[in-house]
């Protein structure tokens, strides 16, 4: 997007920001290398040939821990961003007073994360369960 401002703004308006907005890129940025790391964990014994690994069921259970965190980190995040935005733009002053009476700032959230972690969390018991009968199994034989 392209943002065009007046004299009235410097610089250091957008000092805050530009600050949140690299927060924002460093946060996630260890957020998805962390992901990754833990994804190349997890199917490293998945391409050997065993799903019912330890580490297939532990590093599903990160994940859902790792989703959840950064879910939350987004939330908060954005929460700040917006807020920042407003103070910076001065937001009221942009709609004419004659025809708005008020304006406010309200973050919504997608908590569709929540899901999510609860899903991995699930698939991560089901492959731990999965490890206790390919061990019986092994065990029989």
């Amino acid at each position: 997007y392209k943002l065009s401002l007046t004299d009235h703004y410097t610089s250091q308006h957008l000092q805050n920001l530009l600050g949140i907005t690299l927060a924002n890129l460093v946060i996630f940025g260890i957020g998805t290398c962390w992901t990754l790391l833990i994804l190349r964990k997890m199917f490293a014994p998945i391409a050997q040939g065993s799903p019912f690994h330890a580490t297939v069921s532990k590093s599903l259970r990160k994940l859902a821990y790792v989703t959840l965190l950064f879910g939350f980190l987004d939330l908060i995040l954005q929460g700040i961003t917006n807020a920042i935005w407003y103070r910076t733009f001065d937001i009221p002053s942009l709609f004419a007073s004659d025809r708005v009476a008020s304006c406010s700032l309200r973050v919504v959230g997608d908590a569709g994360f929540v899901g999510i972690f609860i899903l991995l969390l699930l698939l991560s018991w089901i492959f731990k369960y999965g490890e206790g009968l390919q061990k019986l199994s092994d065990e029989t034989l």
